[in-house]
């Protein structure tokens, strides 16, 4: 069902993109303890570059089908979802229509995460079926980027029968190794250099930089 690019599904290859993309251009909105939402809003920036333009990208989306209903956590408790980052296409309901779930945080706190935008995770392949949901921490220990990611999908057994089930296919992982991590602090450090020397001329698209 998932396209995959190499062994990694082509929805977690456009995040692992687009955080690569966002530490090299936006990486001083870390160093300057800028909050989470304006964190957000320039990582769904990259998403958007990073994705197939068939899909909408969209920040804050708590609806859902045609009818335009609130995404439900949990209707006993009367709680709703407003996911940070979707990748989805709107109005239309369903894993083919909903493709990836992000709840973001600045700083993932370890070893585990952050409990409540994991479980949204969960809620968001079994209740609203997502085909990929991540809980995401940017930094590590408040000030090292090294994005750590929970991972959800939807349970092969659970797309041919009638109960929605959610498998979990990484756990506090680092989305990035160390080789990685350096190439992009090489790469953040030249693009500020040239900033700073007034030569820096954003491509029209990211993915070419």
């Amino acid at each position: 069902m998932y396209e995959r690019v190499g062994d990694e599904p082509v929805a977690l290859t456009w995040l692992r993109c687009a955080l690569a993309d966002f530490y090299i251009h936006d990486r001083a909105l870390l160093q300057g303890h800028v909050g989470e939402w304006g964190v957000t809003f320039r990582l769904g920036h990259h998403l958007a570059l990073r994705s197939d333009p068939a899909w909408d990208v969209d920040a804050e989306y708590d609806r859902q089908g045609k009818d335009g209903a609130r995404k439900v956590r949990d209707h006993e408790a009367r709680t709703h979802m407003r996911p940070d980052l979707v990748i989805h296409r709107r109005g239309l309901g369903g894993a083919a229509s909903n493709l990836l779930f992000v709840e973001v945080k600045r700083i993932w706190r370890s070893p585990a995460g952050d409990r409540d935008d994991i479980d949204k995770a969960r809620q968001a392949v079994v209740r609203h079926g997502y085909q990929f949901a991540v809980a995401l921490g940017m930094l590590s220990a408040g000030t090292v980027f090294s994005p750590t990611w929970t991972v959800y999908a939807a349970s092969p057994r659970s797309q041919h029968g009638p109960c929605a089930g959610a498998e979990l296919v990484a756990q506090a992982q680092a989305v990035f190794d160390e080789p990685a991590l350096t190439d992009l602090e090489v790469a953040a450090s030249r693009v500020e250099r040239m900033r700073q020397l007034g030569e820096w001329h954003p491509p029209d698209s990211l993915s070419s930089a």
